[in-house]
């Protein structure tokens, strides 16, 4: 390498020494003299660099007060690129002098991961962790929706009987137990909570015209529990917000959020892959009981017609309906053999609750 014009500071005193210093690669060290000290030679291996304001400083560890100041642009250039080839240049100064389309490159890629990560890594690692929470906790986050919001509502307690005895009639497959209840409203709406209670409001009830319908409902409510879609969304929803909250450092906001959350659950929208598979599943649970499983398409299109510009019924809130959905529901009842034996239990308590 060419010689270059340098500073060096031995240390002991506030004199600057203008030296010569020479890069030998082959033999991998920086040799300069001085009148004062005679040739100095440093392990390129050893040395410790930093490079700022078109100045290199160089120091050597076995004389830790000593500096070594070049500003040769092209002396400079070349000593680093016989540094980096050799390995001794480490990631930190690589990046410090990267350029400016890298840095926003670089920001670029890291918003785009935490955006991808948000939509998907997030929700996948938020259901999963579901299956690591007690079936305790579900009855605790639901109690105290019950306390605040159901019992403050005029409950049918006839009507949730009779509800009940509907149920009972028919095997929902559930591994914890399942309790019906009628709450005397106009809306038209029903959800499950994630402890097995699970709520239909007058308004929905009093738009069936069949027991097929009810039964849809309730087996669709019920895989709903069984499959703790309504955790597994509270967690989805928690689990997006605690990421914001952690990137912007709003630590304080996570309880007030899981509290809001867990007053919020109502009104949980499931996704679409939630309600594909509630609608399959409970589909299936219709068909083992013997029971006719259009009731599901006749409540839905019932539904769908019951909308105008003004009002959407709350079910189609929570539980998105669309014509995808419903045609999805359709094609699959057509490609199962199923037979369906009259139930006129089912039919004479149906009748009953209409009253």
């Amino acid at each position: 390498m060419e010689t270059s014009t340098a500073v060096y500071f031995d240390g002991t005193s506030s004199v600057a020494h203008q030296v010569y210093p020479h890069t030998d690669d082959r033999l991998g060290v920086i040799t300069f003299e001085t009148t004062q000290h005679g040739k100095i030679e440093w392990e390129l291996s050893r040395i410790r660099f930093e490079n700022y304001d078109e100045i290199l400083e160089i120091r050597h560890p076995q004389f830790p007060a000593a500096l070594l100041k070049i500003s040769d642009k092209v002396f400079i250039s070349e000593l680093l690129t016989i540094l980096d080839r050799k390995g001794h240049v480490g990631w930190y100064h690589k990046l410090l002098h990267k350029s400016l389309a890298f840095y926003v490159s670089a920001t670029l890629a890291l918003v785009a991961l935490a955006v991808l990560g948000y939509i998907y890594l997030v929700p996948y690692v938020a259901e999963k962790s579901v299956s690591l929470i007690p079936e305790e906790f579900d009855q605790y986050i639901s109690q105290d929706f019950i306390t605040d919001y159901i019992y403050k509502n005029d409950i049918d307690e006839q009507r949730s009987e009779k509800l009940n005895e509907f149920a009972a009639g028919i095997d929902f497959e559930n591994t914890r137990p399942l309790n019906f209840m009628v709450v005397q409203s106009s809306q038209v709406n029903a959800f499950a909570l994630p402890d097995g209670n699970i709520v239909v409001f007058t308004g929905l009830l009093d738009r069936m015209e069949s027991f097929d319908e009810l039964a849809g409902l309730l087996a669709h409510e019920a895989v709903h529990v069984n499959e703790r879609h309504g955790l597994k969304m509270l967690m989805r929803n928690l689990a997006g917000y605690i990421f914001i909250s952690l990137i912007f450092s709003d630590v304080n906001g996570i309880m007030a959020i899981i509290t809001e959350n867990a007053h919020n659950l109502q009104s949980l929208s499931y996704s679409r892959r939630f309600e594909r598979e509630a609608d399959e599943k409970a589909a299936q649970l219709l068909i083992r009981n013997h029971l006719n499983p259009k009731g599901m398409l006749r409540l839905f299109e019932r539904l769908e017609s019951a909308t105008d510009d003004l009002m959407i019924p709350e079910f189609m809130s929570s539980h998105p309906l669309t014509p995808h959905r419903r045609l999805m529901i359709e094609d699959y009842i057509g490609t199962e053999n199923y037979s369906i034996i009259p139930n006129n239990d089912l039919d004479r308590i149906f009748q009953e609750l209409k009253k």
